[in-house]
Order: C-alpha cells, then structure tokens, then sequence
C-alpha cells in the first residue's frame, strides 16, 4: 500500500493578512471624509437659504419646499386680480343702483326689463369678480404662509367661502330676469305680483351680499394680522386692512341683525374698506414685496418646520 503525505497548512504571512485589511490609519482617513461629508450636507441647506436672501433673482429651493415661482410675479397677478375684482364689483354695483329700487317694485321690474341685456352684463361682471376673488385667496396663501401657514389657510378660506356665496347669490338676480320672460313659469301671474317677487328676489340678493361680507370681514381681519407681520409688507396697510374687515363685520352685522337701521352710517363705516383696497391694488401692483425679506422668511420657516 503506498502512503499519502499529508498536505501541510499554509497561514497567511503577517505581511498577506497586512494587505487585506485596512490599517488603523486608514480606518481614521475613512471616518474623518466620512464626518466632513456629513457636516456638508448639513450645512447645505442653511447656505442654501443665505445665498436665497442674497440673490433673489437665482432662487434654489431649500429644505422641503417645492416652490418654483417669482415673488414679484405672483405680486403683480395679485395686484391684476386685486383690479379685476374691483372693477367688476364697481361695475355691477353701479349697474344695480341704476335699475333697481325695491322701494318701488313695478319701477324696478320696469327699468330691469327694458335694459335686460345691460342687467346681463352686469351678472356676468359679478361672475368674473368672483372667480378672480378665487385667484386672490391662492395667491394670498402664496405670499403670506412664511408668516404663518394656518393663519394664511385661514385667510383663504375665508375669502373662497366669500366667493361661493356670492356666487350662489347671483342666483337672486337670474331669478329676477326669468320672472319678467312672459313665457316663463311667472308669465302668468298678474303684473303686481310678478313686480314684487321681482323686488324680493333682489331684495334677497342684498342681504346675500350682506352675510358674504361677514366672512369677507373675518377674511380682511386676518389677512391684516399677517400683512402687519411680514417683514416684507408694510405695517400700516396690515392695521388698515384690519380696521376694513372690522367695518364690514360692523355693518354687515347690523344691517342683518338689527331691521331698523337705515344704513344711515354706512357710508362712513365703510370707507376704511374703499381706502384698503384701494392701497393694496396699488401697493401690489406699484411697489409690490421686497424679495429678498420674503425669501429669507419663506426659507427660515422651511428651516423651523417639522
């Protein structure tokens, strides 16, 4: 029987087993570009938020903001719906208190009748109006939640519940001009009855437009406080707005509350609310925000978010 040599055991050298693991040294290199790779990547986004202040017009989001607009864009839009609103609005009030008078039913019915294409118009005015006060509220969210992202919500949503009751307000006047069609479903009634109903529907629609502005108050008051906050708005247009959204609440409030008043003090309750819109239509549109104050606040409460 011939006899096998065993196979003898080959141990790595100490200078193999050197080769393939990474020294003490090289474990200290590893950590140390490991930590300054870290500290980088935190740093970034505080850096990211100085260069944002300092440079508005090369803008980078930071942290976990998603945004990819122009202040002084959204500013402008603003300050253009801001218009379209007032000019509709004026334009359909003035349409309103030239054909109608519930005072005086038959009058009324009379006047609307003869001018329906004109008293069209001016619903449709209403209309525009009210889907440009939707564009306002985004837009306000937009400009105004570094300051405050619930408040700013709630500003808004003020504003768009406004917006949909005057909508279905407009209904009140539609009312009114079916009624005068003689082949409509009021055809039929007598003249008198056919005239008063025409007056309560618009009637109606007053006070539909009273209970919208109780919200548009609450929407003002709250807009004010943010705008009065912003250190890229001025101070005094935030108290002026807030002074307007307590005249629409007051007077709204006793129009509807109390049936005796005349509205005798109406008219100077109110003008705060025509001298703030007013100053924010030309403040948006003339002067508008300083972007570098709203970027450095749009960042730091991206820093301070959860």
């Amino acid at each position: 029987m011939c006899s096998r040599r065993p196979r003898s055991l080959s141990l790595p050298s100490p200078s193999s087993a050197s080769s393939r693991w990474p020294s003490g040294s090289s474990c200290a290199a590893a950590a140390s570009s490991l930590e300054r790779t870290v500290s980088a990547k935190a740093s970034s986004a505080p850096e990211a938020a100085v260069q944002a202040a300092a440079h508005p017009d090369n803008i980078t989001p930071v942290g976990n903001s998603t945004r990819a607009l122009r202040p002084r864009a959204v500013v402008r839009t603003a300050g253009v719906l801001y218009l379209v609103n007032a000019t509709c609005g004026l334009f359909s009030e003035l349409v309103r208190g030239r054909l109608v008078d519930v005072a005086n039913p038959s009058g009324t019915a009379a006047r609307i009748g003869d001018s329906e294409a004109l008293f069209r118009i001016g619903i449709a005015a209403d209309l525009v109006g009210v889907i440009s006060g939707v564009g306002i509220a985004v837009l306000l969210y937009v400009l105004l939640r570094p300051v405050s992202r619930t408040l700013a919500l709630g500003a808004s949503s003020f504003l768009i519940v406004q917006c949909a009751i005057l909508g279905m307000n407009l209904l009140h006047q539609v009312d009114a001009v079916m009624m005068l069609d003689p082949a409509g479903a009021a055809g039929s009634l007598p003249t008198s009855q056919r005239d008063a109903l025409v007056a309560m529907s618009m009637d109606s629609h007053v006070h539909g437009y009273l209970i919208a502005l109780v919200f548009g108050g609450v929407h003002l008051a709250i807009l004010g406080y943010l705008v009065a906050r912003a250190s890229y708005f001025p101070t005094w247009l935030g108290v002026l707005m807030i002074v307007a959204g307590a005249g629409y609440l007051t007077d709204s409030s006793w129009h509807l509350l109390v049936p005796a008043y005349d509205g005798a003090a109406s008219s100077a309750i109110l003008a705060p609310t025509v001298m703030a819109e007013i100053a924010t239509t030309v403040w948006l549109l003339g002067k508008g925000v300083d972007d570098r104050r709203f970027w450095a606040a749009e960042n730091h409460r991206d820093q301070v978010a959860p």
